[in-house]
């Protein structure tokens, strides 16, 4: 709060996308809906539209999020939000997942990994069409590398998702360990198996 008071133009913006993260992880939507909206009017960035994009999709906020994305290159991150809203709105998603999955099997073949998609897209395709298994591998693989509470939310869903117990005792003893709230995650770890 004291950045976004501080700061102006991009650092606002990243400071304003900041704070709405810190909103959805006290479970404060409507804050967290105002911080992104700001965030996007003093800097409009694409990092900070497909977060705002998720937010709106875990709200069932389908139009909005759809809004969100209408004007955005087709970048992985971009058509697998779009793909997710059309299969949540009940229409025709066939096009974008077919898309997305030659993604990947180009990715796959390549030997530079430079087509690949964000591991953390790739776990969230997977474990949206229900692939559990392959879905809780990319999300391991991704915390691995990346420790951001996204990565955290991904790998908990994947983990419940395929019943692995030993996922989710890791994650509830890194919770423990840091000390992290986040009413998202408490939700996911009370419904799932120990």
């Amino acid at each position: 709060r004291v950045a976004v008071q501080r700061t102006d133009g991009g650092l606002r913006a990243w400071a304003l996308a900041l704070l709405a993260q810190c909103y959805e992880q006290r479970g404060e939507r409507a804050q967290a809906d105002a911080a992104y909206r700001a965030a996007l009017a003093a800097g409009d960035d694409l990092v900070t539209r497909l977060a705002y994009a998720d937010f709106l999709l875990a709200q069932g906020a389908l139009d909005a999020a759809r809004a969100v994305l209408a004007d955005l290159p087709a970048a992985d991150g971009v058509l697998l939000r779009r793909w997710r809203v059309a299969r949540s709105a009940g229409g025709n998603a066939t096009a974008l997942e077919t898309a997305l999955a030659a993604r990947l099997r180009e990715a796959q073949l390549r030997a530079d990994g430079s087509a690949l998609l964000h591991a953390r897209d790739w776990a969230a395709f997977e474990l949206e069409r229900g692939n559990a298994a392959a879905a809780l591998q990319l999300a391991r693989s991704n915390w691995d590398a990346q420790r951001e509470i996204e990565d955290l939310l991904l790998l908990t869903r994947a983990a419940a998702a395929s019943g692995d117990r030993a996922a989710l005792a890791e994650v509830r003893a890194w919770i423990e360990k840091t000390g992290l709230q986040d009413v998202r995650l408490a939700a996911l770890l009370a419904g799932a198996p120990r």
